[in-house]
C-alpha cells in the first residue's frame, strides 16, 4: 500500500473507486483510504492521474484533510 504517487503499481484484485480501471497504477487516498489510479508516467490535463487529481482538488473529504492538517 503506498500514498506516494512515485510508488503507484498496480494491484491484483484492486480497481480504481472512481473509474473502476483494473490495470492503472493505484494508490490509497489518506483521507478515506480508497484505492484510485495514479498514473504519473503520463501526466496530461486530459488523463494520466486524473482521478487522484480530481480526488484532491475537488473532493470534501480531501479538503476536510487537508483543513485538519493545517489546524494543527
Amino acid at each position: 500500500m503506498t500514498y506516494d504517487r512515485m510508488e503507484a503499481t498496480p494491484i491484483a484484485g484492486e480497481h480504481c473507486r472512481f473509474c473502476g480501471a483494473t490495470s492503472a497504477p493505484l494508490v490509497k487516498t489518506p483521507c478515506c483510504q480508497q484505492w484510485i489510479c495514479c498514473d504519473t508516467a503520463f501526466v496530461s490535463m486530459r488523463g494520466g492521474g486524473r482521478c487522484q487529481v480530481e480526488h484532491e482538488r475537488f473532493s470534501l473529504c480531501y479538503s476536510h484533510l487537508c483543513m485538519v492538517e493545517q489546524s494543527h
